[in-house]
């Protein structure tokens, strides 16, 4: 496919053969792509071909029907590819995406509300990038890498959808944890300290929303619960015996808050948990970060 529009009408509307998306140059500017389902394509009636999207942008899924890719998909084109996913139903790649260790990135955006769902266990190795719409981590290791929302949102139906080693930046949009339990990354917007992020029933939260926690390495939050009187907020974690942790306190996911210290604890096993004061549950943008003094 080399510009245009293309309509599919049945999950076989390829044929059996590869599907490439490729980039054509005549001097001037690459002309749009874009792919859209005549009627519903998915489950038992997705297309299965293997498809190569080789644009770093102008590569469109739109229409009012349900498309779903459950063949391989490809990354060939550097830096990454661009994809705008202005499709008012559901859009799916259930097979795994990969670029071959080469380093190319995902970027999503969209006119709408459009959501791009990823269903497979993916290998890309350039990270993934969100300007507007939905990107919806619906399966263990769909979203691999780095992760950077300059706008639109980030769902994670999984506890484990992203990498655990991954950095993510959240510069606008929001986070939707859309699962229980922890999702473990090695940093949110650049603080590597150990902290919880979240938004369930005690309220932290602010561009985080849904039931689900995230977890800074390098040691696990294991726990978080409001206390029995349901006014103030327990959280336990993973600890080394007789290490002091200091246990603060922010508005600010974005960092430029103040962290304020809610009271040192000292570790007497290997979990310790924490009673933060009262007052704490019902702000809506709270984040916990603990640390050894």
């Amino acid at each position: 496919m080399a510009g245009g529009t293309l309509t599919l009408g049945s999950s076989t509307a390829l044929g059996t053969g590869e599907f490439a998306v490729r980039v054509t140059y005549n001097g001037g500017p690459n002309p749009a792509y874009s792919l859209q389902a005549a009627t519903p394509l998915t489950g038992a009636t997705a297309v299965t071909n293997t498809v190569f999207l080789n644009v770093a942008g102008g590569f469109i899924i739109q229409g009012a029907n349900a498309l779903e890719l459950s063949g391989p998909v490809f990354l060939g084109v550097d830096p990454g590819v661009g994809i705008e996913v202005d499709n008012t139903a559901a859009t799916i790649f259930s097979g795994s995406v990969s670029d071959n260790g080469s380093n190319r990135s995902l970027t999503i955006s969209s006119i709408g509300l459009g959501i791009l769902t990823l269903r497979g266990s993916n290998s890309y190795t350039g990270g993934t990038i969100i300007n507007s719409g939905t990107l919806d981590g619906a399966a263990s290791n769909s979203i691999p890498g780095n992760v950077t929302l300059n706008g639109g949102a980030l769902q994670l139906d999984a506890p484990n959808a992203m990498s655990t080693n991954a950095a993510l930046s959240v510069i606008a949009g929001t986070v939707n944890l859309n699962f229980t339990g922890y999702q473990t990354v090695a940093s949110v917007n650049g603080n590597s300290n150990p902290a919880l992020y979240g938004a369930s029933a005690n309220n932290l939260g602010g561009a985080i929303t849904g039931t689900g926690f995230i977890n800074v390495a390098p040691f696990s939050i294991t726990s978080e619960a409001l206390d029995a009187t349901g006014t103030n907020f327990v959280v336990c974690w993973t600890s080394v015996i007789g290490q002091n942790y200091d246990v603060l306190t922010n508005t600010s996911l974005a960092g430029n808050g103040t962290w304020v210290s809610a009271g040192y604890t000292n570790a007497t096993g290997t979990t310790t948990c924490f009673t933060l004061p009262g007052g704490i549950v019902g702000k809506p943008s709270v984040f916990v970060r603990i640390q050894a003094p």
